[in-house]
């Protein structure tokens, strides 16, 4: 399912899965959409959009129990006390930087307890700031980029086995 979002200073484009037999679309499927709707919201305006930032993220649900698994939850060390409160939520984050071409870009990959037993929500997001005023033409080559930045990263966090169920399916 397409869900579409405007805002005056943002254009937002999200697949969700509403039944388990859908599967994800792909990227190559994803970009030719948000052009046309970028398009579409550029002509309706009679506007020049200047893209200041672009993002792409992916949400995963992956098991959590492969070996080889990223250690992040390792990273963080249970406390000696217990923490004020209840426990209502838990994420794990961690946040990278790296200059690309035409921008820099940032990496967040965050990993927190799926509602399912023995699976981990993946999330995977990197955000594109354009370093010099661009046209929608460069934006999307800024939004390959950030693609690309978070499928590595994908990659660079599952195991082999969960990195093959989903390499067809970008």
């Amino acid at each position: 399912m397409w869900l579409v979002q405007t805002q005056d200073d943002r254009v937002l484009l999200n697949w969700r899965r509403i039944r388990e037999s859908v599967t994800y679309p792909g990227y190559e499927a994803i970009r030719p959409e948000l052009e046309r709707i970028v398009h579409g919201v550029e002509a309706d305006t009679g506007a020049d959009l200047v893209p200041l930032v672009v993002e792409f993220s992916y949400v995963n649900r992956v098991k959590s129990d492969l070996p080889g698994f990223h250690n992040a939850y390792e990273t963080f060390r249970k406390p000696s006390q217990p923490l004020p409160g209840e426990v209502i939520a838990e994420r794990y984050e961690i946040t990278t930087q790296l200059e690309v071409d035409g921008g820099i870009a940032q990496l967040s990959a965050s990993i927190q307890p799926a509602d399912v037993p023995d699976y981990t929500i993946l999330s995977l997001s990197t955000r594109v700031f354009a370093t010099r005023p661009v046209g929608l033409g460069a934006a999307f080559e800024l939004l390959d980029t950030a693609h690309a930045t978070s499928k590595r990263a994908f990659f660079a966090i599952v195991s082999d086995d969960t990195a093959s169920q989903w390499e067809e399916s970008d």
